[in-house]
């Protein structure tokens, strides 16, 4: 079946991968079956190995290759059953065959219900994933001109790459059925210049395939070999914490479920538990008329059309957000991303402060950077209350007072337990230094004031550009505005 593969494939090779004959593990008599009903020589397609090495699920698609061709007015559940029986069960088995257990799915069409409305599906015919993380997509349709059809839908229904779905994939595989003409492509992320997730590019690999004949069901069942080898090195790119499918409701603490739509993340919370996790829904509803109004900067808004306002679900103790920008968990791998996650975390709480909320649960985990910027926006603001009112108590200790402060400080420090322990942050004297000079902040300004003072020194940003103009200049003219004027004197 071909050597492991390490990595995953670039994706310009992946057409020239392909096409490449593997070998597959079949035995000599189906091996001679083949090769005698379809009539041609088939020796590239399939390798005849040891008997011992046969994978026993391929004999019923190999029945399926020897069948007789399909009719025009067999229904479209029949070709579900082929193509299930020559492209998903051979593919399933061969990644059996290599250790490796993925998830196949059939999904239904209907438009996914969330409390008193609907919102499309972004699942597509059939899904194929690993440990949550859909690798594969694929779209079915009852006649052959419908295939561009099929084809157009796997970006339609999966218009936007989101990394709290994939997290570093660089590519996934999808296909698409008309009748009995199969197209295999491969889905892969478009930067969009902008705040958004990546747009969604589409490439096919290879030709066409008829299966409708014995040696397009042969070719079919090649290929699905051939994506098996090629989907393993996907299943070990390296996963962020948490995966969030699509259009599945996940649990999280505290009543609450949220799940990824093609649009939104929508998210419900109730209360009904602890009285220290009991939303301020009031407070809730003016605070994101806030955002909405443009007074509250860097934080999760609800999705443009809902003009800012909360929406009740079934029962008026269920809370029903839909969530924009749908980002990716906050990364922070250098003093540059620490300087920029304070500074945009920072600003959002003294915002907040400023409108009179309480974050209270500012940590890094409800930190996400946007997708394709360097910039962090807080989540999570459903424990947000006014400042000094009844409901401002910690959630960790209960019938604690929680003020401007406490919100300020539980940030810097979830930010700093995150860096103490790289190698970068240590051998930083300035960025500890920032660090120990916020731990005495009182107010989310305070601490931005200080920030912004120690960004031009700790950005490496600024560093490089320094050297940029040292390589250019030369160093007589690298001076003060006040050392020039006395030059010039």
């Amino acid at each position: 079946m071909g050597p492991p593969l390490s990595k995953p494939v670039e994706l310009n090779d992946l057409e020239a991968s392909l096409a490449r004959d593997f070998q597959i593990g079949v035995n000599h008599e189906i091996f001679r079956e083949l090769q005698s009903a379809a009539g041609v020589p088939i020796d590239n397609e399939f390798y005849a190995l040891n008997p011992s090495t046969c994978m026993r699920g391929l004999r019923v698609p190999l029945a399926h290759v020897l069948s007789r061709g399909i009719r025009w007015r067999q229904s479209k559940a029949a070709i579900h059953g082929r193509v299930d029986a020559l492209f998903i069960t051979p593919l399933d088995e061969c990644l059996k065959f290599r250790g490796c257990n993925f998830d196949f799915a059939r999904n239904p069409a209907e438009p996914i219900k969330i409390s008193s409305t609907t919102t499309p599906s972004s699942l597509p015919d059939i899904s194929i994933s690993h440990e949550d993380q859909m690798v594969m997509r694929g779209e079915e349709k009852a006649y052959t001109w419908d295939l561009p059809r099929a084809l157009n839908e796997l970006t339609e229904k999966f218009p936007r790459w989101y990394s709290i779905a994939l997290g570093r994939l660089p590519y996934i595989f999808a296909f698409g059925v008309g009748w009995t003409d199969f197209q295999l492509a491969v889905l892969y992320p478009i930067p969009s210049g902008s705040n958004l997730a990546p747009k969604v590019g589409m490439q096919t690999l290879g030709k066409r395939i008829d299966f409708s004949t014995v040696t397009g069901r042969i070719e079919l069942m090649r290929c699905a070999m051939n994506v098996a080898r090629l989907l393993v090195p996907l299943s070990k790119v390296e996963r962020p914490k948490t995966i969030l499918p699509w259009d599945k409701w996940v649990e999280r603490p505290n009543n609450a479920q949220i799940m990824l739509t093609r649009d939104f993340i929508v998210k419900t919370i109730e209360n009904d538990g602890d009285p220290r996790y009991q939303y301020d829904f009031d407070a809730l509803r003016a605070l994101y008329r806030a955002i909405h109004d443009g007074r509250i900067a860097n934080t999760v808004k609800l999705q443009v059309g809902n003009n800012g306002q909360i929406r009740f679900g079934d029962h008026v103790s269920t809370l029903v957000l839909k969530l924009v920008p749908v980002a990716r968990e906050a990364s922070l791998e250098s003093p540059k991303d620490v300087m920029e996650c304070l500074r945009c975390v920072l600003t959002a709480l003294r915002d907040m402060h400023a409108c009179g909320f309480l974050h209270r649960d500012a940590r890094l985990a409800n930190i996400m950077r946007l997708e394709e910027s360097e910039s962090y926006v807080l989540i999570d603001l459903e424990y947000a209350t006014t400042i000094g009112s009844n409901s401002a108590r910690s959630l960790k200790e209960e019938g604690k007072p929680w003020t401007v402060k406490d919100d300020t400080q539980l940030a810097v420090t979830s930010i700093f337990d995150a860096i103490k322990g790289k190698l970068w942050y240590q051998s930083n004297d300035t960025l500890k230094g920032l660090f120990d000079s916020l731990k005495q902040a009182a107010t989310a300004g305070d601490a931005l004031q200080r920030v912004e003072t120690a960004r031009m020194v700790v950005n490496p940003v600024v560093h490089n550009a320094v050297a940029d103009v040292v390589a250019n200049r030369s160093a007589t003219t690298i001076v003060d505005n006040d050392n020039d004027d006395d030059d010039d004197e």
